[in-house]
């Protein structure tokens, strides 16, 4: 079956500007696909959260570098609430409209 493009999520990840401390953060934030969410939120790992999947599946610095599970699960509040959602947003997860 042919599906139009814009029936899948890019590969590309989006630049998002977040406040974290009072400061702006680049980050670079991948739209995963409905099944891939669908999978993090039936299959997380034992003792994380499922934002904390969604942060390291889908946050990335400019050079592509990723938190990992455990990293995101350590997130400081004031750090994890902006990253958390943008990740909200761009995926949808939010009721937000995505920029």
């Amino acid at each position: 079956m042919k599906l139009d493009k814009s029936a899948f999520v890019s590969d590309e990840s989006l630049e998002v500007i977040v406040q974290v401390s009072g400061k702006p953060l680049t980050l670079y934030v991948k739209e995963l696909s409905y099944l891939r969410i669908m999978d993090i939120y039936a299959n997380k790992k034992e003792g994380s959260s499922s934002l904390a999947c969604l942060i390291a599946a889908s946050i990335s610095d400019k050079d592509g570098n990723q938190f990992t599970i455990e990293e995101a699960m350590n997130l400081k509040k004031e750090i994890a609430e902006p990253l958390i959602e943008a990740v909200l947003k761009i995926n949808s997860l939010s009721g937000a409209e995505k920029n």
